[in-house]
């Protein structure tokens, strides 16, 4: 399911009972089935057929495609999943707690941007030592989040798996922190 620039096209009934089911945003587990069949989706005592999109006119693989996503949305009300969200079930003071939470943290990751890299390199080459690190972890990583989060997820079946993704590259963030010195009583002025 991964195509950060939209041309690729997914025309087996896998690929478009993956497609379909990640846009419930529904959670689901891949089961491997005999090569050449059409894949079915279960959803409680529920089965839902996808089709295979390869080989027939757009017209007819998008009504295919409502079809499959009016089929799916169908089964996963009548299984308990429900339709909108409920409201009422917003905890407006959590969510608000939990933002709260996760800026406090993100200011203290942007406070050490500055001063770690400018204290782990010399003088002569601290301006590039911190700018293609940082560019490269804003652009690549940071930038592309979002297409591989939603790319393993859809792999995968569990719409949190993405998050791995994240907290891998700040692990190797954390280790790459261990790994420098601490600078405290060194001379970081020296050219040397």
């Amino acid at each position: 399911m991964f195509n950060p620039l939209g041309n690729r096209k997914f025309t087996s009934s896998c690929d478009t009972a993956k497609q379909a089911l990640a846009s419930t945003g529904a959670s689901y587990q891949i089961v491997d089935a005999v090569p050449g069949t059409t894949a079915r989706i279960r959803i409680g005592n529920d089965i839902v057929n996808a089709y295979d999109a390869g080989g027939i006119a757009p017209e007819q693989a998008k009504a295919q495609s409502n079809q499959l996503a009016q089929a799916l949305r169908t089964a996963l009300h009548g299984n308990g999943y429900p339709a909108t969200s409920d409201p009422n079930a917003f905890d407006a003071p959590k969510v608000l707690l939990l933002l709260v939470l996760f800026f406090a943290s993100s200011i203290l990751t942007v406070m050490t941007i500055g001063p770690a890299p400018a204290e782990m390199f010399p003088t002569r080459i601290r301006y590039t030592s911190m700018g293609v690190p940082y560019n490269l972890a804003t652009g690549w990583v940071g930038g592309l989040l979002p297409t591989f989060v939603f790319a393993i997820s859809a792999q995968t079946g569990n719409v949190f798996s993405g998050l791995w993704y994240p907290l891998g590259w700040t692990i190797v963030s954390l280790v790459a922190l261990w790994l420098f010195r601490e600078t405290r009583d060194v001379d970081i002025t020296a050219d040397a």
